[in-house]
């Protein structure tokens, strides 16, 4: 399997948003980045634990990168729950149809076009390093997070992510 990585900035309502998020850690002397991206509900950031693992969290907004820490995990979901140190403040409408929202490699959150194909499976052509930890939608409902690939793109569905909230 390959796993990747991702965070984003997109929302759809005044408490909900997909933004990027990274991890920076100190790895012989040098600086290691993940990159990723992260599904904002209700004052919290919910993404792929291997994104965050290790490293100090910072999440994108609006006014720049703020400070993030894990409040709850879950390893054998590749679920992490960040809670931001300063509000994510971030508003935009989700696409009709079936869409992850991602940051490729880094690049700002986009829609990505997705087909759900199994209860925790996804097929997504441009899903790739960075998109970890992404929220998949259907017609804007919030169906899971995005965890890592291999014949597909793998998802949390939404149902047990939000066990893990409360």
């Amino acid at each position: 399997m390959k796993w990747l990585l991702c965070i984003s900035i997109l929302c759809f309502s005044a408490n909900a948003a997909a933004v990027r998020i990274r991890a920076q850690r100190i790895e012989g002397g040098n600086v290691v980045t993940s990159h990723g991206t992260a599904y904002i509900e209700n004052g919290k950031a919910i993404t792929a634990l291997h994104v965050v693992a290790e490293g100090e969290i910072t999440i994108e907004t609006d006014i720049g990168w703020i400070a993030a820490s894990i409040e709850k995990s879950d390893k054998d979901f590749d679920i992490a729950i960040l809670k931001p140190r300063a509000p994510v403040n971030i508003h935009q409408d989700i696409p009709k149809g079936t869409v992850i929202l991602a940051s490729a490699r880094s690049n700002p959150v986009v829609a990505m076009p997705a087909e759900i194909v199994g209860s925790k499976s996804a097929n997504c052509a441009k899903f790739d390093h960075g998109c970890s930890g992404a929220p998949l939608f259907k017609d804007g409902i919030f169906i899971g997070i995005c965890t890592h690939i291999g014949a597909g793109v793998t998802y949390v569905p939404a149902v047990l992510v939000r066990e893990l909230l409360k």
